[in-house]
């Protein structure tokens, strides 16, 4: 059987602590996969992030004015 790619991820988890647990999740079972993950969360949450036990999984923190900033960058190229 084939050996699977390892893919390098990204996740944006923006939103409430609710929306961001689901990212979090789905980051440590890529993560267990083999997949180089990145996980991009609001400053305030990063406490909670780490002691959800995200080991190996890199952080990005952000504020509200880079997110800002970055959507009104790139969001014309989402689509």
């Amino acid at each position: 059987m084939e050996e699977p790619t390892k893919k390098k991820i990204f996740i944006s988890a923006i939103g409430s602590l609710g929306d961001v647990k689901p990212c979090v999740i789905l980051a440590k079972e890529l993560k267990k996969r083999g997949h180089i993950v990145w996980l991009g969360v609001h400053q305030r949450f990063e406490e909670q992030v780490k002691a959800e036990g995200r080991t190996s999984i890199e952080l990005i923190r952000f504020s509200l004015n880079e997110y800002v900033n970055f959507r009104s960058r790139y969001s014309s190229h989402w689509w």
